[in-house]
């Protein structure tokens, strides 16, 4: 009730394909199947089967042909496959559905799903429910939305306020069935975290964690997520395997040094750089790009 009527509108207008009804059909069918992977005898036999039932159909007839003749499961309904959605059906049968009117027959049908003959008993164009007629319902949305945004908003300041103090989040989670998954072990030269990915806030963050300051002191936002960590548990390297992994380290840190001079540079370029043309109307000489 106390809804902006111009919010209103303005979601109706950005979402009227949320509020239409689709175009549909009234159809009923004739279908005379062809088994899967079906001799070339089996499809002619079938063909022969579809002809001559077009031959002997009428539109005030077709039920009862239907019923007698029919393949399907909507045989003994005399083919009323009832309202259909314009454009679900077989490509070949939408085809010849487009060209029937009202009441109309069509010519038998090649599908690879075997033979049909279509009657269209009425047509429906889409149409879009009037704004009056949808208002309760897009208030109600918005104001559902505005509370889970509300309410999600006011969680994530309580979380951040308990984080800032050092707090763990275990207990608030478990409240609301938040499951609290490990990563499993991973290490500083990997470069990505296993289940979140490579994402070099959080990479910073979880190596400053220590077993005595196991919790990230905020929420980390990455792809529409919001991160908690906590440190589970350290594993020190044995001195045995800093030699077989220095290559890999050397290798990740370099990688990482690299881009991050490239990056420096692009931004000094970016920042300081001028680029000089000077044009010359003599074609003898060249023109001096500086």
């Amino acid at each position: 009730k106390t809804a902006g009527e111009a919010s209103l509108k303005e979601y109706y207008e950005a979402h009227k394909k949320e509020y239409s009804d689709k175009a549909q059909v009234h159809l009923r069918r004739i279908r005379v199947g062809i088994p899967f992977q079906a001799a070339d005898a089996k499809r002619q036999e079938a063909k022969k089967k579809i002809e001559a039932i077009a031959k002997e159909l009428k539109p005030e007839n077709f039920e009862a042909v239907a019923k007698a003749q029919s393949d399907d499961e909507f045989a003994k309904k005399g083919g009323d496959l009832g309202w259909v959605v314009a454009g679900s059906q077989d490509p070949p049968v939408e085809a010849a559905i487009q060209g029937l009117s009202e009441n109309q027959v069509s010519a038998p049908i090649e599908t690879a799903f075997g033979y049909f003959i279509v009657q269209v008993l009425g047509k429906k164009p889409e149409s879009v429910q009037p704004f009056d007629k949808v208002r309760s319902q897009i208030a109600e949305k918005q104001l559902l939305e505005k509370r889970k945004k509300d309410f999600a908003d006011g969680k994530r300041k309580e979380f951040e306020t308990l984080l800032a103090k050092g707090t763990p989040l275990n207990a608030e989670l478990k409240k609301y069935k938040i499951d609290v998954k490990k990563t499993g072990p991973f290490s500083i030269g990997q470069g990505f975290i296993p289940q979140v990915g490579q994402v070099d806030t959080i990479l910073d963050a979880v190596f400053e964690l220590t077993p005595k300051e196991p919790v990230a002191k905020k929420l980390f936002f990455y792809q529409d997520n919001y991160y908690y960590i906590r440190l589970a548990s350290v594993v020190p390297a044995k001195m045995a395997d800093y030699a077989k992994n220095a290559p890999e380290v050397e290798k990740a840190l370099a990688g990482a040094l690299e881009n991050q001079l490239v990056s420096q540079w692009v931004a000094d370029l970016q920042k300081n750089a001028t680029v000089k043309k000077v044009l010359s109307f003599d074609q003898k000489e060249e023109a001096p790009i500086s």
